[in-house]
Protein backbone atom coordinates (compact mmCIF):
# COMPACT_ATOMS: atom_id res chain seq x y z
CA UNK A 1 0.00 0.00 0.00
CA UNK A 2 1.34 3.40 -1.12
CA UNK A 3 4.65 1.81 -2.17
CA UNK A 4 3.90 0.40 -5.61
CA UNK A 5 6.32 -0.82 -8.26
CA UNK A 6 7.23 1.40 -11.19
CA UNK A 7 7.59 -0.14 -14.68
CA UNK A 8 11.39 -0.15 -14.24
CA UNK A 9 11.02 -1.87 -10.85
CA UNK A 10 8.91 -4.62 -12.45
CA UNK A 11 11.43 -5.13 -15.26
CA UNK A 12 14.34 -5.36 -12.79
CA UNK A 13 12.41 -7.77 -10.56
CA UNK A 14 11.58 -9.96 -13.56
CA UNK A 15 15.25 -10.04 -14.58
CA UNK A 16 16.36 -11.06 -11.08
CA UNK A 17 13.74 -13.79 -11.00
CA UNK A 18 14.82 -15.08 -14.42
CA UNK A 19 18.44 -15.23 -13.22
CA UNK A 20 17.39 -17.20 -10.14
CA UNK A 21 15.49 -19.72 -12.32
CA UNK A 22 18.42 -20.02 -14.77
CA UNK A 23 16.26 -18.99 -17.72
CA UNK A 24 17.66 -17.93 -21.07
CA UNK A 25 18.47 -14.21 -21.00
CA UNK A 26 19.36 -12.06 -24.00
CA UNK A 27 22.74 -10.23 -23.90
CA UNK A 28 21.30 -6.70 -23.95
CA UNK A 29 19.06 -7.59 -21.00
CA UNK A 30 22.13 -8.68 -19.05
CA UNK A 31 23.85 -5.39 -19.82
CA UNK A 32 20.91 -3.39 -18.43
CA UNK A 33 20.08 -5.81 -15.59
CA UNK A 34 16.38 -5.64 -16.43
CA UNK A 35 13.82 -7.26 -18.72
CA UNK A 36 13.14 -5.65 -22.08
CA UNK A 37 10.30 -3.29 -22.96
CA UNK A 38 8.88 -5.98 -25.24
CA UNK A 39 8.74 -8.38 -22.29
CA UNK A 40 6.95 -5.70 -20.27
CA UNK A 41 4.31 -5.24 -23.02
CA UNK A 42 3.74 -8.99 -23.27
CA UNK A 43 3.54 -9.18 -19.47
CA UNK A 44 0.48 -6.88 -19.58
CA UNK A 45 -1.09 -8.97 -22.32
CA UNK A 46 -0.74 -12.05 -20.13
CA UNK A 47 -2.14 -10.19 -17.11
CA UNK A 48 -5.12 -8.11 -18.30
CA UNK A 49 -6.13 -7.28 -14.72
CA UNK A 50 -3.05 -5.05 -14.34
CA UNK A 51 -2.60 -1.54 -15.70
CA UNK A 52 -0.30 1.46 -15.29
CA UNK A 53 -1.92 4.01 -13.03
CA UNK A 54 -1.04 7.63 -12.29
CA UNK A 55 -0.16 8.13 -8.62
CA UNK A 56 -2.05 10.44 -6.31
CA UNK A 57 0.02 12.07 -3.58
CA UNK A 58 -1.10 10.89 -0.12
CA UNK A 59 0.42 12.46 2.97
CA UNK A 60 1.85 10.29 5.73
CA UNK A 61 -0.83 11.55 8.13
CA UNK A 62 -3.62 10.46 5.80
CA UNK A 63 -2.02 7.10 5.14
CA UNK A 64 -1.68 6.36 8.87
CA UNK A 65 -4.98 7.78 10.17
CA UNK A 66 -7.32 6.30 7.56
CA UNK A 67 -7.56 2.82 9.07
CA UNK A 68 -10.35 0.38 10.06
CA UNK A 69 -10.28 1.42 13.73
CA UNK A 70 -10.85 5.13 13.07
CA UNK A 71 -13.43 4.52 10.36
CA UNK A 72 -15.40 2.05 12.51
CA UNK A 73 -15.35 4.50 15.43
CA UNK A 74 -16.79 7.24 13.22
CA UNK A 75 -19.42 4.93 11.69
CA UNK A 76 -20.52 3.76 15.15
CA UNK A 77 -20.96 7.39 16.26
CA UNK A 78 -22.80 8.18 13.05
CA UNK A 79 -25.17 5.24 13.57
CA UNK A 80 -25.83 6.19 17.20
CA UNK A 81 -26.66 9.79 16.21
CA UNK A 82 -29.06 8.63 13.48
CA UNK A 83 -30.74 6.24 15.91
CA UNK A 84 -31.00 8.80 18.74
CA UNK A 85 -32.51 11.65 16.70
CA UNK A 86 -34.20 9.58 13.94
CA UNK A 87 -32.80 11.78 11.19
CA UNK A 88 -34.17 11.42 7.69
CA UNK A 89 -31.96 11.82 4.62
CA UNK A 90 -33.19 15.36 4.01
CA UNK A 91 -31.98 16.34 7.52
CA UNK A 92 -28.38 15.14 7.04
CA UNK A 93 -26.10 17.81 5.54
CA UNK A 94 -22.48 17.65 4.54
CA UNK A 95 -20.61 20.98 4.56
CA UNK A 96 -17.25 21.68 2.99
CA UNK A 97 -15.36 24.38 1.15
CA UNK A 98 -13.34 24.41 -2.05
CA UNK A 99 -11.19 26.93 -3.86
CA UNK A 100 -12.10 28.29 -7.31
CA UNK A 101 -9.44 29.97 -9.41
CA UNK A 102 -9.88 32.43 -12.26
CA UNK A 103 -7.60 30.36 -14.52
CA UNK A 104 -9.36 27.24 -15.78
CA UNK A 105 -7.76 23.82 -16.13
CA UNK A 106 -7.64 23.20 -19.85
CA UNK A 107 -9.21 20.09 -21.34
CA UNK A 108 -8.39 18.30 -24.57
CA UNK A 109 -9.03 19.38 -28.17
CA UNK A 110 -8.76 17.81 -31.60
CA UNK A 111 -5.51 18.85 -33.31
CA UNK A 112 -3.28 17.81 -36.18
CA UNK A 113 -1.20 14.70 -35.49
CA UNK A 114 2.47 15.46 -34.86
CA UNK A 115 1.95 19.10 -33.86
CA UNK A 116 4.24 19.76 -30.89
CA UNK A 117 2.52 22.69 -29.15
CA UNK A 118 -1.22 23.28 -28.98
CA UNK A 119 -2.26 26.27 -26.86
CA UNK A 120 -5.42 27.76 -25.43
CA UNK A 121 -6.11 31.21 -23.98
CA UNK A 122 -6.39 31.73 -20.21
CA UNK A 123 -6.91 34.98 -18.33
CA UNK A 124 -3.47 34.89 -16.70
CA UNK A 125 -0.61 32.55 -15.90
CA UNK A 126 -1.68 32.29 -12.26
CA UNK A 127 -5.25 32.69 -11.09
CA UNK A 128 -6.81 34.44 -8.10
CA UNK A 129 -8.48 32.12 -5.61
CA UNK A 130 -12.02 32.53 -4.27
CA UNK A 131 -13.35 30.16 -1.59
CA UNK A 132 -16.80 28.65 -2.05
CA UNK A 133 -18.69 27.04 0.85
CA UNK A 134 -21.35 24.44 0.08
CA UNK A 135 -23.91 22.47 2.10
CA UNK A 136 -25.61 19.48 0.45
CA UNK A 137 -28.01 17.01 2.01
CA UNK A 138 -28.37 13.32 1.28
CA UNK A 139 -31.23 13.75 -1.21
CA UNK A 140 -29.31 16.16 -3.42
CA UNK A 141 -30.66 19.53 -2.25
CA UNK A 142 -28.10 22.24 -1.59
CA UNK A 143 -28.11 25.54 0.25
CA UNK A 144 -27.38 28.67 -1.85
CA UNK A 145 -23.63 29.16 -2.04
CA UNK A 146 -21.41 31.50 -0.05
CA UNK A 147 -18.26 33.03 -1.57
CA UNK A 148 -15.26 34.45 0.27
CA UNK A 149 -13.33 36.99 -1.80
CA UNK A 150 -9.68 37.96 -1.22
CA UNK A 151 -10.52 41.59 -0.48
CA UNK A 152 -10.27 43.63 2.71
CA UNK A 153 -13.66 45.30 2.27
CA UNK A 154 -16.67 43.49 0.83
CA UNK A 155 -18.87 45.18 -1.79
CA UNK A 156 -22.24 44.03 -3.13
CA UNK A 157 -21.05 44.05 -6.75
CA UNK A 158 -18.68 41.17 -5.91
CA UNK A 159 -21.57 38.74 -6.39
CA UNK A 160 -22.98 40.12 -9.61
CA UNK A 161 -24.47 37.47 -11.87
CA UNK A 162 -25.17 35.26 -8.88
CA UNK A 163 -28.00 32.77 -8.52
CA UNK A 164 -30.82 33.82 -6.14
CA UNK A 165 -30.01 33.90 -2.41
CA UNK A 166 -26.25 33.41 -2.78
CA UNK A 167 -24.23 35.44 -0.29
CA UNK A 168 -20.70 36.75 -0.16
CA UNK A 169 -18.11 38.03 2.28
CA UNK A 170 -14.41 38.83 2.18
CA UNK A 171 -11.17 38.85 4.10
CA UNK A 172 -7.57 39.58 3.23
CA UNK A 173 -6.62 35.98 2.44
CA UNK A 174 -9.83 34.76 0.80
CA UNK A 175 -9.75 31.60 2.96
CA UNK A 176 -12.44 30.40 5.34
CA UNK A 177 -12.07 31.71 8.91
CA UNK A 178 -14.23 31.44 12.02
CA UNK A 179 -16.20 34.66 11.50
CA UNK A 180 -16.92 33.81 7.86
CA UNK A 181 -18.07 30.32 8.78
CA UNK A 182 -20.41 31.74 11.41
CA UNK A 183 -21.93 33.86 8.64
CA UNK A 184 -22.40 30.73 6.56
CA UNK A 185 -24.06 28.81 9.40
CA UNK A 186 -26.46 31.72 9.92
CA UNK A 187 -27.16 31.64 6.18
CA UNK A 188 -27.64 27.85 6.41
CA UNK A 189 -30.07 28.21 9.34
CA UNK A 190 -32.16 30.79 7.49
CA UNK A 191 -32.78 28.30 4.68
CA UNK A 192 -33.08 25.02 6.61
CA UNK A 193 -34.88 26.48 9.67
CA UNK A 194 -34.15 23.69 12.18
CA UNK A 195 -36.20 23.53 15.38
CA UNK A 196 -35.36 21.87 18.69
CA UNK A 197 -38.61 19.91 19.07
CA UNK A 198 -39.46 18.72 15.54
CA UNK A 199 -36.73 19.33 13.00
CA UNK A 200 -33.15 19.06 14.17
CA UNK A 201 -30.50 18.67 11.47
CA UNK A 202 -27.21 16.81 11.39
CA UNK A 203 -24.10 18.43 9.93
CA UNK A 204 -21.07 16.39 8.88
CA UNK A 205 -17.83 18.40 8.96
CA UNK A 206 -14.09 17.94 8.98
CA UNK A 207 -11.92 19.23 11.82
CA UNK A 208 -10.87 22.52 10.26
CA UNK A 209 -10.26 25.08 13.00
CA UNK A 210 -12.58 27.64 11.37
CA UNK A 211 -15.55 25.26 11.85
CA UNK A 212 -15.17 24.87 15.60
CA UNK A 213 -14.56 28.19 17.40
CA UNK A 214 -16.66 28.67 20.53
CA UNK A 215 -19.16 31.18 19.00
CA UNK A 216 -19.90 28.72 16.20
CA UNK A 217 -20.33 25.79 18.61
CA UNK A 218 -22.69 27.87 20.76
CA UNK A 219 -24.68 28.74 17.64
CA UNK A 220 -25.00 25.03 16.78
CA UNK A 221 -26.44 24.28 20.21
CA UNK A 222 -28.84 27.22 20.22
CA UNK A 223 -30.28 26.39 16.79
CA UNK A 224 -30.97 22.64 16.97
CA UNK A 225 -27.93 21.64 14.93
CA UNK A 226 -26.22 18.34 15.76
CA UNK A 227 -22.55 18.24 14.78
CA UNK A 228 -20.48 15.18 13.85
CA UNK A 229 -16.85 15.50 12.79
CA UNK A 230 -14.95 13.20 10.49
CA UNK A 231 -11.77 11.68 11.96
CA UNK A 232 -8.65 13.78 11.29
CA UNK A 233 -6.94 13.18 7.93
CA UNK A 234 -9.77 10.94 6.69
CA UNK A 235 -11.92 13.35 4.68
CA UNK A 236 -10.27 12.34 1.39
CA UNK A 237 -12.13 9.03 1.75
CA UNK A 238 -15.12 9.86 3.99
CA UNK A 239 -16.29 13.38 3.06
CA UNK A 240 -19.20 12.92 0.60
CA UNK A 241 -18.53 16.23 -1.15
CA UNK A 242 -14.89 15.32 -1.79
CA UNK A 243 -15.90 11.88 -3.04
CA UNK A 244 -18.82 12.76 -5.28
CA UNK A 245 -19.57 16.46 -5.80
CA UNK A 246 -16.44 18.58 -6.11
CA UNK A 247 -14.91 16.48 -8.90
CA UNK A 248 -17.83 16.94 -11.35
CA UNK A 249 -18.19 20.54 -10.13
CA UNK A 250 -14.60 21.43 -11.08
CA UNK A 251 -15.06 19.87 -14.53
CA UNK A 252 -18.29 21.80 -15.12
CA UNK A 253 -16.88 25.13 -13.99
CA UNK A 254 -13.79 24.69 -16.17
CA UNK A 255 -16.08 24.13 -19.16
CA UNK A 256 -18.11 27.22 -18.22
CA UNK A 257 -15.02 29.40 -17.89
CA UNK A 258 -13.68 28.10 -21.20
CA UNK A 259 -16.97 29.00 -22.91
CA UNK A 260 -16.84 32.47 -21.34
CA UNK A 261 -13.32 33.04 -22.71
CA UNK A 262 -14.40 31.96 -26.21
CA UNK A 263 -17.52 34.14 -26.20
CA UNK A 264 -15.61 37.25 -25.06
CA UNK A 265 -12.27 37.21 -26.86
CA UNK A 266 -9.70 39.69 -25.56
CA UNK A 267 -11.33 40.06 -22.13
CA UNK A 268 -9.91 38.79 -18.85
CA UNK A 269 -11.90 36.52 -16.57
CA UNK A 270 -11.78 37.95 -13.02
CA UNK A 271 -13.16 36.99 -9.62
CA UNK A 272 -16.38 38.96 -10.17
CA UNK A 273 -17.20 36.82 -13.24
CA UNK A 274 -16.96 33.55 -11.29
CA UNK A 275 -20.49 33.41 -9.96
CA UNK A 276 -22.39 32.78 -13.20
CA UNK A 277 -20.41 29.67 -14.29
CA UNK A 278 -20.24 28.51 -10.67
CA UNK A 279 -24.03 28.60 -10.26
CA UNK A 280 -24.54 26.55 -13.42
CA UNK A 281 -21.80 24.09 -12.47
CA UNK A 282 -23.15 23.36 -8.99
CA UNK A 283 -26.62 22.61 -10.37
CA UNK A 284 -25.08 19.92 -12.60
CA UNK A 285 -22.81 18.56 -9.86
CA UNK A 286 -24.93 18.53 -6.67
CA UNK A 287 -27.45 15.95 -7.80
CA UNK A 288 -29.16 13.09 -6.02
Amino acid sequence: MYFGLTPNDVRKLAFQYAVKLNLKILPYQTENNCASIDWFSNFFKRNPTLSIRKLKATSLSRAMNFNPVNVKLFMDKYESVLTKYKFEARQVYSIDETGITTVQNLGKIVAQRGKQQVGAITSAERGTLVTMCLAVNAVGNFIPLMFIFPRVNYKDHFIRGRSPSCVGTSNKSGWMQGSEFLNFIEHFTNHVRPTIKKKKVLILLDNHESYLPLPVVDYYRANAIVLLNFPPHCTHKLQPLDRSTFGPFKKCINQGMDSWMKSKPGKRFNIYDLLAPTSNAIINAATI
